[in-house]
């Protein structure tokens, strides 16, 4: 039985799938029809239009029409993708194995080797937030100490905590994250080990308390340890 996916991991697998096909010369060199990738480019400008707002790093914000538009977005891009992903990417033997799995496709052997989720988990070299509403860092692997993803990782992903501030007896209380369940899956997953961090105007100013993991089509290992920014406005 195939895995139900997040939205989240949704949304990245479909990001994967168009962008790598897509990308230099792979629909020729795969031999994938541009008919059969251009399926997907209306019910994916729906779902990326939809999913911004309506997703689930927007929940405090987003309306119940708004979420509604997602998951019908979602429900009209799935098939589709799923459809593309079975006909011209999991059984193509031009497409190389590392390739198939940066795009979150199972893939099928003989000689099965179970694939395990990361071992190992960012570490935060370098901020920068001189750039209003985003956040650039560069991440170092734990176990090598470079900054290359380790084998067998796809993407690293962004997980946020935003503080807000309420009024309890009288006094100014901002919130923080008690655990990793209070972090949102937050903005697109990174193929590098620099990862841009976008936030809303809304947000400028206020805590941020970020962490970082590294993702491949199976989970998501460790996450990094804290890091906490003031959102540069």
């Amino acid at each position: 039985m195939s895995k139900i996916l997040t939205d989240a991991e949704f949304d990245a697998k479909q990001a994967a799938v168009y962008t790598i096909t897509a990308s230099g010369t792979n629909l020729a060199d795969w031999n994938i029809p541009q008919d059969a990738h251009d399926t997907m480019d209306d019910p994916k400008k729906a779902w990326d239009d939809a999913f911004k707002v309506g997703g689930e790093a927007q929940k405090l914000t987003r309306s119940p029409l708004q979420t509604e538009t997602k998951d019908e977005a979602r429900a009209k891009y799935e098939p589709v993708l799923n459809a593309f992903v079975a006909s011209y990417v999991k059984k193509n033997p031009l497409i190389p194995d590392t390739k198939k799995s940066e795009m979150f496709v199972h893939i099928d052997s003989g000689d099965y080797v179970r694939t395990v989720e990361p071992k190992t988990f960012p570490v935060v070299l370098d901020v920068d937030t001189s750039t209003p509403l985003q956040s650039t860092v560069d991440l170092v692997d734990s176990g090598t100490k470079k900054g290359a993803k380790p084998d067998g990782t796809n993407v690293v992903q962004t997980f946020v905590f935003i503080s807000e501030q309420s009024i309890v007896n009288n006094e100014i209380v901002n919130s923080a994250p008690a655990t990793d369940a209070d972090y949102i899956h937050f903005g697109a997953d990174s193929s590098e080990m620099k990862v841009t961090t976008k936030f809303d105007g809304k947000d400028g100013g206020k805590t941020a308390y970020m962490k970082f993991g590294f993702a491949n089509n199976v989970g998501i290992g460790s996450k990094s340890r804290v890091l906490i920014i003031t959102i540069p406005k």
